[in-house]
């Protein structure tokens, strides 16, 4: 039913995979490296699309998805509708609809015979204020908003539907990622690149204390792409994918305008209720995974290759 979708051959050791989310900021970055590692691989995306290993289906085309993953038995979950804003301003509708979406893909999955599933989660809310202690996998999760809380349910549910189905589960916390071409307006760092730029005024938090754990997008696919060629006989597994470096946004505010003396930005934004302060993650599991953090893009290099080309 498949016809010629997918890659012909994979150079990969890694079998098939499905990324849902495959045209989103994460998912596109991980297919993008999937395809730099010939790996055979198909993409869901929920919005219409020209390329030829991406099918445009919504997670109530059971049949379809169902007749998918049965060939593409590898999933990775990058979907992600909300952003953290939509689950404060509209509450109640956000998250009956993320409650449906996910009761949706967990009934496809414990209905099917896939063997492993990547999920990509959300480090810089999950665990709530870091408070200077980076966060480890195990730490107790205290998110604040109600979109970290949303992660955390969504974390849980598709850990039971792993142990319940026996397949194997991979929950990867990912931090704050940058970098992706096609999404120049998603994120601290872009949105700053594009305001320098243009010539615009940058606003922003006045909260000195502000810090992120910041990731560029290609560091992030390959750390994730490594997880899942690489996972060890547990069947449930978390990861940290951050550079386990954080930044406070008025250093990189600093960088942007050493590279640029003309670039103004006024801290006039207040801190909400809802917003981590400091974020920071451990990546210390990661790196015995065997994943080299120290080789990562880092905002510094980014920003000074953006702004001075």
């Amino acid at each position: 039913m498949l016809g010629n979708l997918g890659n012909e051959k994979s150079t990969s050791e890694l079998g098939k995979v499905c990324v849902f989310g495959a045209t989103g900021f994460v998912g596109s970055a991980i297919v993008n490296e999937l395809e730099r590692q010939g790996v055979d691989w198909i993409g869901i995306s929920r919005s219409a699309n020209t390329h030829p290993n991406i099918v445009e289906a919504s997670l109530s085309d059971t049949a379809l998805l169902q007749d998918i993953i049965s060939e593409y038995s590898c999933v990775v979950n990058a979907m992600g509708s909300f952003k953290p804003a939509d689950f404060e301003s509209n509450t109640k509708h956000v998250f009956q609809t993320f409650w449906e979406n996910i009761q949706l893909f967990s009934e496809l999955l414990s209905k099917s015979n896939i063997t492993q599933l990547l999920h990509i989660s959300s480090g810089g809310t999950v665990y709530g204020e870091s408070q200077g202690v980076a966060s480890v996998e195990t730490d107790w999760l205290k998110p604040i908003s109600w979109y970290g809380k949303a992660k955390v349910i969504e974390e849980s549910m598709l850990e039971k539907v792993a142990l319940q189905s026996g397949f194997t589960y991979t929950c990867a916390r990912v931090s704050n990622p940058f970098g992706n071409s096609r999404f120049s307006s998603h994120g601290f760092v872009d949105v700053l690149i594009n305001t320098v730029r243009n010539g615009g005024i940058f606003n922003t938090f006045n909260n000195p204390l502000y810090c992120r754990d910041f990731i560029h997008c290609q560091d992030m696919a390959s750390a994730l792409v490594k997880l899942l060629e690489s996972r060890n006989s547990e069947q449930v597994e978390v990861f940290n994918v951050g550079s386990g470096e954080s930044i406070s946004l008025l250093d990189i505010l600093s960088i942007a305008q050493a590279v640029r003396p003309d670039f103004e930005y006024k801290l006039e934004r207040l801190t909400t209720d809802y917003d981590v302060v400091q974020s920071m993650l451990s990546v210390n599991k990661l790196e015995a995974f065997g994943v080299n953090t120290n080789s990562f893009i880092t905002v510094e290099q980014y920003l000074k290759e953006k702004l001075m080309g």
